[in-house]
This record gives C-alpha cells, structure tokens and sequence, in this order.
C-alpha cells in the first residue's frame, strides 16, 4: 500500500496499511507518534513542547553529532539535529519511504558557528502495518573529513515498567552512567528496571533486541551499541510517576567517533555536483536572440522539472567520468618553441624533437553539462510522450519496462541474502543527490548488481530504475534503432487516420512477433 502523506503546518502524518500511522513533526524531525494495531507505541511527556521553540521530549528525536556533552566540544547536549527544522520532501514512490532532509544551511547560527561542517541529512521512513523503519543517511559535502556521534532517541511507551525487561544484552559490556562511568558485564538475560538505568552497551554485535512488555522487537544496521534509560522518580526531567510508562531502548553509535570522508565521487562527478554546474544557465552563443533564449531557458526548467519527478519516482543513475588526453608537439622541428594547441605532425624523413611534448590530462562529464541534460531529458520525455499517445489510442507498440529492483530481489535471490541485497539498493536510493539525481559510480554499481533485465511488451510497463511509472517507448532513434522506426510507423498510421495504405497500422500480433 502506498504511504499517504496529510501535510500540515509544522508536521506530517504519515499514513500505512491497516490504519497504520505516524506523525513527524518537522522541528528536529521528531516522530512524535507511531500508532500500529490501534495502539499508541511511543511516549510523549505531558510536558513535551511542541512550537519549536526547545527539542521535543519523547517520541523519537535524532541525535547529531553529538551524544550527551562532549568534554571540549562546545555543542548543546545531544547536538543540533533535533533542534533544527527540517525540510519535508514528500513520499518517494520508487522506495515508499518519506524522506526529510536537513543540511549545515538549515541549521540555526547559534549552532552552526559551534560546528562549522557542510553536510546533508536524509532521515527516510517507512511504515507498515506493524513495522517503522527509519533510516539516517548522513552524507558529508565537505571539503575535509568530519567525525560524528547518532542515535534514533525512541521513548517507547509502556503501561507498567515493572512489568518490563529488555532482552539480548546479556554478556555484552556497558559503561553505567549512573555509577560514574562504571565499566561492568551484563550477566542478566532478562534485564528488568527497578531503578534509574542509564546504561550504553559497547560493540554488541547483535542485529536484535526484544522489548518484553509492549512486545516490540528492535532491529538495527550500522549503529554499533545500544543505550537504556529511564530517569526513574529521582530524576526530575519527567513528570511524577511518567517513568512508569516510558523506556529507551536504542541502537547507537556513540562510544567511538565515526569519521565520514567526503562523497567517494568520481573527480568531475563531484566538480559539477558541489559547485552546481548541472543547474548553471551559462551564456549562450551570440547568434541566439532573445527570444530563442527565452524558449531554451523554458525547455530548460520544463527539463529540469520532470527529472524531478522521475527523482521522486525512484530514478538511479550515475555519471561515469571521462578522460581528455592530449600531446602537444614542438611547433617547428627545428627549436624548442611549443604549441599551444593540438597539431599533426606530418615528417617525410625521421624526425628527432628537440623536446618532450606537452602533456594534458583532463577530467570531464561532458553528460552533467546543462545542453547536455536538457537534450537527454528531452529524449525522455519524447518517449513518454509516446507512451501516452500510444496508450490512450490502444496502439501496439515496443513498450519498455523494468520491475522493481526489490521485487526482483524478492523472486530471484534467496531469503538468506535478500535482507543485503535490498539495504544495498535502499542506501544507493537514499544516497541520490537531492537536485541531479546522480550517486557514486561505486554505489550505481554495486546497486545494479541487484538490477533486473530490461522488458518488451506491446502493453505499458512502469520502468523502475528510470522512474518512470506510466510506459515508455523509444522514438529518438529511428535511423539506427530498428524498434524506434516501428514506433513511428505505428504512431505515423494514427496520425494520416489511415487514409494513407503505405503506413497501415500494424496488428498487436505482428507487433509481438517483431519484437521476439
């Protein structure tokens, strides 16, 4: 069932199968609400604050990029994420999943002069009947290394915490905070909560934890430890007696700094991603008037927009650098003088250069130039222009398809690798650049390895790695595209109503037979 947004002025609910839901608030992108089989499942303080003006208490609040207070570190507890507003970016159809962004510029000054870092965060989250995922893709776009601490910070809600134990902990270390930092050994397998626990477990390498009491069971992936709290009646964060009914339990990472390194990026890649040069409406030729200029820039951002549909559809892709090797020879045989641009040295007898040539060595995408993008998303939209057409006059043509990557995954791979396979192409999603759409060459690759084949059917498929959901067909090639040519032809018989017997419409079985 596809996730149904209702947007409203500071939040977002979130709405799954079986009356499902979630409410996200857009201050520090907290969930503040997560109701599955008809019953509440997070705790909310009676006294949590919701005008974002301070970070929310209860629910699920992001922690970046600190956990607690760092010694030397000047940031607030917990660091910004949660005290920041985010940016909604509505449902993305390709993976299902909301997405919400947030980067160094959205970030208050009061914040960001204490941790000058360029980064980008993407919170993505998935609902089901009784699931919620959220996943942090943290990305940086600066121009040097940074370190960070992150945890999901869920309140889980509980009717009596007497009445509840954690499960899968038992043997790993922990560092006891309410004993000063204690180091100790979890020898419980059942741990039950009679007093203030504010325990983080170091390195567990577990994927699993199981909440006894409102039954839950925690997942997680790429977050090492694990942290307990509960302030118990002493601790005054809380209302009376609301310890009772609330318990963290939470995958982390932060009893190590993870460094992130800057997007691994082919060299160009990264050139015209970072300073924009995909987007740049660079000055045209001196023979275009204005008014042919007025028309480029409107077929320009007409580009632009539907490849921002196709983003929103799930479309992946990359961008594969090039390499411009040149030589450049001595200009006269007999000096040492050189050219300053290529040349062909033509010799009738042999020749010894006086000097070594000029070597150049240049990175280039010549596919992210904006002429370039404009006339690929052109051809684009030419084929579900086509598609359209075709499909609203029943016309059989090479319709072009491709299912799901994770249906594909579903079918075709094992249950023991599908978990794998599926984070895989999830976090070559989640890493797309939020404006081109493009990732890493390394991530495209290890995605499309989960790739289904391409599909050819005389009826419209959804075609999921392009994002495009409604048909397509190929038509910009017909001179060296045997396929395209049909295409026209079928169209062009449409088009003379067939009052011309050189372009009759050809039958769909025909059409079918063509294309084995």
């Amino acid at each position: 069932m596809p996730l149904r947004a209702q947007e409203e002025k500071d939040k977002v609910i979130l709405h799954g199968p079986a009356d499902a839901s979630v409410t996200v608030h857009l201050h520090g992108c907290t969930i503040t609400s997560w109701i599955a089989d008809e019953r509440e499942r997070l705790f909310l303080s009676e006294d949590a604050v919701l005008d974002g003006s301070k970070s929310i208490r209860g629910g699920i609040p992001l922690v970046f990029p600190i956990f607690g207070t760092v010694q030397g570190n000047p940031l607030p507890q917990h660091g910004f994420a949660r005290s920041s507003t985010w940016k909604w970016c509505g449902v993305d159809k390709g993976t299902n999943d909301a997405r919400f962004d947030l980067t160094n510029d959205q970030v208050p000054e009061d914040f960001s002069r204490l941790w000058q870092k360029k980064f980008h965060l993407t919170c993505h989250i998935t609902l089901g009947a009784k699931e919620l995922t959220t996943r942090l893709v943290i990305r940086n776009t600066d121009t040097t290394r940074f370190e960070f601490q992150t945890l999901f910070h869920t309140y889980f809600s509980v009717t009596d915490i007497a009445k509840v134990a954690v499960l899968g902990l038992k043997d790993f270390e922990f560092t006891d905070k309410v004993v000063k930092g204690a180091k100790s050994k979890e020898t419980r397998e059942r741990i039950t909560i009679d007093q203030e626990v504010d325990r983080v477990y170091e390195s567990v390498n577990t994927s699993r934890l199981y909440l006894e009491g409102p039954g839950i069971e925690i997942y997680r992936a790429n977050l090492p430890d694990v942290v307990l709290w509960n302030p118990w009646k002493e601790n005054k964060i809380l209302r009376p007696n609301e310890y009772k009914e609330m318990m963290c339990v939470e995958y982390f990472a932060g009893c190590s700094y993870i460094s992130s390194h800057t997007t691994n990026r082919h060299p160009s890649l990264a050139r015209y991603l970072e300073k924009g040069l995909a987007l740049r409406n660079q000055a045209m030729h001196k023979a275009i008037d204005k008014k042919e200029r007025e028309d480029l820039l409107a077929l320009q951002t007409s580009a632009r927009s539907h490849s921002q549909m196709r983003l929103r559809n799930g479309l992946l892709q990359s961008a594969f650098g090039d390499t411009d090797l040149r030589l450049f020879w001595p200009d006269n045989i007999n000096n040492n003088a050189l050219v300053t641009t290529s040349q062909t040295v033509t010799a009738r007898k042999p020749v010894y250069p006086p000097a070594f040539p000029s070597i150049r060595l240049k990175s280039y995408s010549p596919d992210l130039s904006p002429s370039h993008i404009l006339v690929s998303e052109s051809m684009v939209i030419a084929g579900r222009v086509a598609a359209m057409y075709s499909k609203s006059r029943k016309l059989p043509v090479p319709y072009r398809g491709q299912i799901s990557m994770f249906d594909h995954i579903r079918e075709h791979y094992h249950p023991s690798a599908q978990d794998s396979a599926v984070a895989t192409v999830q976090t070559a999603l989640a890493s797309r650049d939020p404006t081109s759409g493009l990732i890493s060459p390394i991530e495209y690759e290890a995605a499309t390895s989960y790739m289904p084949p391409a599909n050819i059917s005389t009826s419209p498929l959804s075609q999921f790695s392009m994002g495009i959901p409604d048909g397509y067909v190929k038509v910009t090639s017909p001179l060296r595209r045997y396929l395209d040519l049909l295409a026209h032809i079928q169209i062009k018989s449409v088009l003379l109503g067939g009052r011309n017997s050189f372009y009759p419409t050809i039958p769909s079985k025909d059409v079918e037979t063509i294309i084995v």
